[in-house]
C-alpha cells in the first residue's frame, strides 16, 4: 500500500509539473509517459533510492522502475539483500558516471555516454558500462555498448588501442578492437601516437599476431614509436630495453635492404648480428632467384647496343646482339646464363667467333658463318644451316646456361633451368682457326620483337 500511494503521488507531481498552458482543449493533452519517466532521471525529490559511486557522488533513482527493468535490481531492492532495508545510499562498485548511465537506460533506453562521438568517447567508461550491463542483467544495454563502441572504433581507429588495453574480461569488445587493428593497422597503431598507450604485454601480443594486415616494416615502426613513448627517463630506458628484446618477434628478412639501412639500423633497436642475418638472407634469396649473380668477371657484362644486362628485340625480323667484352674469350672454360624474360619464336642463345663478320641489326645469328646458336625449338645451328636437332626446348621464363670450353679444340654445351648439360658443338677452334691463333668468342643471342633476354652472369672454370 505504501508503494502504491507513493507512485500515485509521484505521478501527480509529474503531471502537474509538466502541464503546459493550452489555448484550447485540443492542445491540452498533458505529458506522455516516456517524457514523464525521463523527468525522474536523477531527481532527488522524486527518488526513493540513492546509490553512491566509487567517486563518492550520489545517483538518485526509483526502485520500482529499476526492479521492472532488471531482476538483479528487483532482488537487491525488494528481496533479502541489505540494500532493500536501508535508507542510506547504496554503495556500488561503479563510478557515478557509469551508474547514472545505468539508471538513465532503465528510464529511457538511452545513455549519455553512448551518444559521444569518437573524439569524446571514453573506452574505460564504455567497458565499465558493459560490465555493469552484465552485472545488472541488462542485455539490451550490452548490445548498445557494443554497437556504439564499434562505431567509435570504425570512425576513430586509433582508440582501438585504448579498448584493447583496458579490456580485461569483456572478450567481445576485446575481439572487436583487435579486428579493427588487424584490418587498419596503420591508422590504429601509428596515427596520433595511440600505440604509446599500450603495455609491453599487449604490444608483444600484437607483434606476434599473424593476422595483422601490415608489412613487417610497419610493425617495426610500431615497435619503434612505442619505444619512444616514455614519459620519464626511467620509463624511456625501460621501453628501449623491452623493444630491443621484442625485435625477435619480427621477420627482418621480410624488410627491404633499403628500409633496413635507412630505418631499422639507425634506430639502434636491432643488433648488428640480426642485421647481418637479414642482409645474408636477402643476398642468398636474390642469388637463388637469379635476381643477382656473383659468378661474374670484374669487367663490364652488358649487351653492346642496350648498354645494360637486358636486351629487347626492336624489329619483327631477327637481330643479333653481342655481349660487351674488352677482349674475346680465348682460353679456359666459361659458363654464363641468359634468362628468357619475354619469349619470341626462334629465340637463340650462342656464341660468335671473332673471325666472323660483325652482324647486321636484322641478321640471324644462325646464318652467319663462324657462329653457333642454340634455338628455342631445340635445334642447334653451327656456321650456316641446321646442324643438330633433338635438344630440349625452352620458352618463357627459361634460364639457358652455356659452357664454352676452349681447353681443347672447342666445345659448346648447354643446360636449361639447371638441368644436365648436353654437348651441342665440337671442334669450334679448328673450324675457325685458319692459321690464326688469336681466335676468340663472344657470348651472343638472336631474337626479334617482342623478345627480351637478361644476362644473369658468368664465371671462369678451373682447368
Amino acid at each position: 500500500l505504501f508503494f502504491t500511494l507513493r507512485w500515485i503521488w509521484i505521478y501527480s507531481i509529474l503531471t502537474e509539473k509538466n502541464k503546459m498552458p493550452a489555448a484550447d482543449d485540443d492542445d491540452n493533452k498533458g505529458i506522455s509517459l516516456s517524457a514523464a519517466l525521463r523527468t525522474l532521471f536523477n531527481d532527488e525529490e522524486l527518488s526513493d533510492v540513492k546509490f553512491e559511486g566509487t567517486d563518492g557522488v550520489q545517483v538518485f533513482a526509483n526502485r520500482g522502475i529499476l526492479a521492472a527493468r532488471s531482476p538483479v535490481f528487483r532482488s537487491m531492492l525488494f528481496g533479502n539483500f541489505a540494500e532493500a532495508k536501508t535508507d542510506f545510499a547504496v554503495k556500488i562498485g561503479y563510478t557515478s558516471r557509469v551508474m547514472k548511465s545505468v539508471v538513465e537506460f532503465c528510464l529511457t533506453d538511452e545513455a549519455e555516454i553512448l551518444t559521444k562521438n569518437g573524439d569524446d568517447a571514453s573506452p574505460a567508461d564504455a567497458i565499465s558500462l558493459m560490465d555493469a550491463a552484465n552485472y545488472f542483467d541488462l542485455p539490451e544495454l550490452k548490445i548498445k555498448v557494443e554497437l556504439c563502441s564499434s562505431t567509435w572504433m570504425r570512425d576513430k581507429p586509433q582508440i582501438a588501442c585504448s579498448f584493447l588495453e583496458v579490456t580485461k574480461t569483456e572478450t567481445s569488445l576485446q575481439e572487436l578492437a583487435l579486428n579493427i587493428i588487424r584490418a587498419r593497422p596503420t591508422a590504429a597503431l601509428l596515427e596520433h601516437c595511440s600505440i604509446e598507450t599500450l603495455s609491453k604485454c599487449t604490444l608483444e601480443n600484437l607483434l606476434q599476431d599473424q593476422h595483422i594486415l601490415a608489412e613487417e616494416i610497419t610493425m617495426f615502426q610500431v615497435l619503434k614509436m612505442w619505444s619512444e613513448g616514455g614519459t620519464s627517463a626511467t620509463e624511456c630506458e625501460a621501453r628501449i630495453c623491452a623493444a630491443k628484446e621484442m625485435t625477435r618477434h619480427l621477420s627482418l628478412q621480410q624488410i627491404s635492404p633499403k628500409d633496413l639501412s635507412s630505418i631499422v639500423e639507425p634506430s639502434e633497436l636491432v643488433s648488428t648480428h640480426q642485421l647481418l642475418q637479414a642482409f645474408k638472407a636477402h643476398a642468398l634469396g636474390a642469388e637463388a632467384q637469379h635476381y643477382v649473380s656473383f659468378k661474374r668477371m670484374r669487367f663490364a657484362t652488358f649487351w653492346q647496343s642496350s648498354r645494360s644486362d637486358v636486351y629487347s628485340g626492336e624489329t619483327e625480323g631477327h637481330g643479333t646482339e653481342l655481349l660487351q667484352m674488352d677482349v674475346p674469350i680465348r682460353s679456359g672454360s666459361w659458363t654464363w646464363s641468359v634468362k628468357v624474360e619475354r619469349y619470341c619464336s626462334s629465340f637463340g642463345v650462342g656464341v660468335m667467333a671473332s673471325t666472323a663478320h660483325s652482324p647486321q641489326s636484322d641478321e640471324w645469328l644462325g646464318n652467319i658463318i663462324g657462329n653457333w646458336v642454340y634455338d628455342s625449338s631445340g635445334r642447334g645451328y653451327g656456321g650456316s644451316g641446321r646442324n643438330n636437332a633433338g635438344f630440349p626446348k625452352f620458352g618463357q621464363g627459361s634460364i639457358v646456361t652455356m659452357t664454352l670450353d676452349l681447353r681443347g679444340n672447342g666445345t659448346l654445351e648447354a643446360s636449361v633451368d639447371d638441368g644436365p648439360f648436353f654437348l651441342m658443338f665440337r671442334n669450334m677452334v679448328t673450324v675457325n682457326q685458319a692459321g690464326d691463333n688469336e681466335i676468340g668468342f663472344l657470348p651472343a643471342l638472336t631474337l626479334k620483337s617482342p623478345g627480351k633476354a637478361r644476362f644473369l652472369g658468368w664465371k671462369e672454370r678451373s682447368p
